[in-house]
């Protein structure tokens, strides 16, 4: 059963799009949000000293959905010192740290490579990331606490504004129309909680991959594939006030 939880959000510098410090209920992690405009002034926190995994967001040129590299840091501040440096894409950066500082280096590679497993299953961004990090050889142990400290981690990532982490919201998919061409496909908006999606249902005229009923797509859009004259059903999520 889903149960609420608090999130609290800290603006220290009374600015809401300057740095904010996150904490959630019943949780020993804390998330913090830095604008890359802010970044030489906050960078001396004792937080950016500390052990994590971060985050750092900006547009694509090529696409709507966002521009993602996910790394860590033992601590992460000298990381992003070379990204500041190096990487032009992103305008903010969001990192994950142990308030007890009960996160270590191996601790963070597996968050660090989960995060990344994700993102390339999901597809809800451009992951600028070049490779796939191999998880370390963690205990039994150590995986259940690298697990649950990532489960919280991304109960807060939607409240933030990203959400390449997340399984997008089903989609009711009971409707079907037959006897349509492609060229006469019907286009019609739903609601959801993560903002409006354009349905487009046709007759599929050749066979295609079949893919699993349950499968849910992405920010690009997704398809269910069937036997010729069937529905086919492709989704798109556009960003769009709920009308």
């Amino acid at each position: 059963m889903t149960r609420g939880f608090t999130i609290k959000i800290f603006v220290p510098d009374g600015s809401a799009d300057g740095l904010r410090l996150v904490e959630k209920s019943n949780w020993s992690g804390r998330g913090i949000v830095c604008p890359r405009a802010d970044y030489g002034v906050n960078k001396k926190r004792p937080d950016f000293d500390s052990t994590g995994v971060y985050i750092l967001i900006g547009p694509s040129a090529e696409s709507d959905l966002p521009t993602i590299y996910v790394g860590e840091g033992d601590p992460v501040r000298p990381r992003l010192d070379s990204h500041n440096a190096n990487k032009d894409f992103w305008t903010r950066a969001i990192f994950f740290i142990s308030k007890d500082e009960n996160l270590n280096k191996a601790h963070i590679q597996h968050i660090e490579s989960r995060l990344i497993q994700l993102a390339n299953e999901l597809k809800r961004c451009i992951l600028d990331n070049g490779n796939s990090p191999s998880r370390p050889n963690l205990s039994e142990m150590d995986v259940a606490e690298a697990e649950g400290f990532l489960d919280e981690l991304l109960l807060c990532l939607p409240i933030l504004g990203v959400s390449a982490f997340s399984k997008p919201e089903q989609i009711d998919r009971t409707d079907r129309v037959e006897n349509r061409r492609w060229s006469n496909a019907k286009r019609t908006p739903r609601a959801t909680s993560q903002g409006l999606v354009t349905v487009t249902k046709s007759v599929a005229p050749a066979p295609q991959t079949r893919k699993s009923p349950n499968q849910i797509g992405s920010d690009r859009g997704f398809y269910f594939s069937s036997s010729p004259g069937r529905a086919r059903t492709y989704d798109k999520r556009i960003n769009s006030p709920l009308l």
